[in-house]
């Protein structure tokens, strides 16, 4: 397969960022993904990289009486050099991973379910994803896409102007993740056009987001030839549905704590000790 010459470019500055951030902040990366446009196949060439990784620290970190705040991002670890002003890096610390993992958090399962991955070492993160069945909560997943889109609909959609191309696609993207959702009980992937096939939506819907999704990719901001009424009238059923449903779904109860304690465990050991 054809790799273009800017994802070698990426691949590298990511691999070598892991070994700076490894290095100036004594943990060890377990998982890196793209997380922003990219991740959802809507990025353009001026698209930022927007980079988030799970990483772990050594034993003693997670012995002490006192632990200290712990943020890793651009501002923190000022391992950049010049020609990687493009990429957004930010990560989350294991335990923290898996106490937002257990409450369904949206945004680490956005992690997880990236199709753009540039590192995963260890086996932390599979063994996630193998319990993410008894962990996943569609109604709090629901509720948070569901407000989301409401949000943003309120926001774009209420005004004399048309919404712009960035505007209709961030109504979009968390209004399809949530019909997913009351559909499948389970998260979608995030890759826009496959999300976008997955749920079913008309016909003539269909190709003014793939129209919309088109100028994004080119680096349009306005749009012209879709329209705009029947996409607010789609909108605004959609999410009178999705309302209406939120009160009716019913989460399981289970509780992973022991699992995910055990998981926790067994990755030091792992990490640490190889």
């Amino acid at each position: 397969m054809y790799i273009k010459k800017e994802e070698i470019n990426i691949q590298q500055q990511i691999n070598t960022l892991i070994s700076r951030i490894e290095t100036k902040c004594t943990i060890k990366i377990l998982y890196v993904c793209e997380a922003g446009s990219r991740a959802w196949g809507l990025s353009s060439e001026m698209s930022d990289f927007d980079v988030r990784f799970i990483y772990i620290h050594p034993y003693d970190w997670y012995l002490s009486i006192d632990q200290n705040r712990d943020v890793i991002d651009n501002n923190s670890i000022g391992v950049f050099e010049r020609e990687e002003k493009r990429i957004d890096v930010s990560g989350w610390e294991l335990s923290k991973a898996l106490r937002l993992f257990r409450k369904s958090n949206p945004s680490l399962l956005e992690w997880l379910h990236s199709n753009i991955v540039y590192y995963n070492r260890y086996s932390t993160i599979e063994r996630m994803k193998s319990l993410e069945s008894e962990v996943f909560s569609a109604k709090s997943c629901l509720h948070h896409y569901v407000s989301m889109a409401n949000r943003n609909a309120n926001k774009y959609l209420n005004g004399e102007r048309t919404p712009s191309v960035k505007e209709y696609l961030n109504i979009f993207r968390p209004l399809f993740i949530s019909m997913w959702i009351s559909e499948e009980r389970s998260f979608p992937t995030l890759e826009f056009q496959s999300l976008l096939n997955g749920i079913g939506v008309p016909f003539d819907i269909h190709h003014d987001i793939l129209f919309i999704m088109k100028e994004k990719k080119v680096g349009n901001k306005t749009i012209q030839n879709v329209c705009h009424n029947r996409l607010r009238l789609f909108i605004e059923n959609q999410l009178t549905q999705l309302k209406e449903l939120l009160p009716t779904i019913i989460d399981t109860g289970k509780n992973p704590t022991v699992q995910l304690n055990q998981l926790f465990r067994d990755s030091l050991k792992e990490v640490f000790n190889s």
